[in-house]
């Protein structure tokens, strides 16, 4: 039995393999309408997706209505920050990062702390001030 640490290339590539499907499902496959192919891949990805969040591969995907009267404070304090320059003609309808890059340095500082706060951005990485 090989270490931990030594991997066999030969077992990854079969452990990977797709095995081929059968021909009664491939000609379903054909037959189904556009509707039918892009409703069984929806279902498909929201049930990948649920296996990667559960196994921590991915963070869990959440909405406005999951935030906590603590993380609404947060997001609405970020709004009201930015206000000045997201009602702006040209700005109102672009994301709030490219607004990040054109705000005053202390602003676009405070905006991005109140981001973590809410866990909306991955944390600073560590040894940056």
């Amino acid at each position: 039995m090989p270490a931990d640490g030594d991997l066999r290339p030969e077992t990854v590539a079969r452990l990977t393999t797709t095995p081929p499907l059968p021909q009664d499902l491939v000609d379903e496959i054909l037959d189904a309408t556009p509707a039918e192919r892009a409703a069984a891949a929806a279902e498909l990805l929201d049930s990948t997706r649920a296996v990667l969040e559960q196994t921590g591969h991915l963070q869990r995907s959440r909405s406005l209505l999951d935030l906590n009267h603590h993380e609404m404070e947060a997001l609405t304090a970020v709004f009201g920050l930015m206000m000045s320059w997201s009602g702006q003609p040209g700005w109102c309808d672009r994301p709030y990062r490219h607004l990040l890059k054109v705000v005053p340095t202390d602003v676009a500082e405070v905006a991005m702390y109140l981001y973590r706060l809410l866990g909306a951005v991955p944390p600073e990485p560590e040894g940056k001030e």
